[in-house]
């Protein structure tokens, strides 16, 4: 079996070409939650920030970034439809 590919290289630049993109609902749901992404890219910013050095400016830019997240995410979820949550694990108390 011969498969192009090459361990120091990767695979050949038939097989890339082979590979299919994201279909349309693929891309806008990742579209969707790039607010949401970014949110907690700026929140892990912030968290290195005061680990490197906490000043009130670190803890003042690590507090709006968790805001920033906790909107990102509510507006995410308010957009999006709902979905079926899985069966509880819980026992129901009567």
């Amino acid at each position: 079996m011969n498969d192009n590919t090459d361990p120091d290289e990767g695979p050949s630049l038939e097989k890339l070409e082979e590979l299919e993109g994201p279909t349309a609902d693929e891309m806008a749901a990742l579209q969707a939650e790039e607010p949401v992404i970014d949110a907690e890219v700026a929140l892990v910013d912030a968290e290195i920030a005061v680990l490197a050095g906490a000043t009130e400016l670190t803890w003042r830019r690590l507090r709006a970034a968790e805001r920033a997240l906790f909107t990102a995410w509510r507006i995410y979820r308010a957009t999006q439809p709902t979905t079926p949550h899985r069966p509880s694990d819980r026992k129901q108390v009567a």
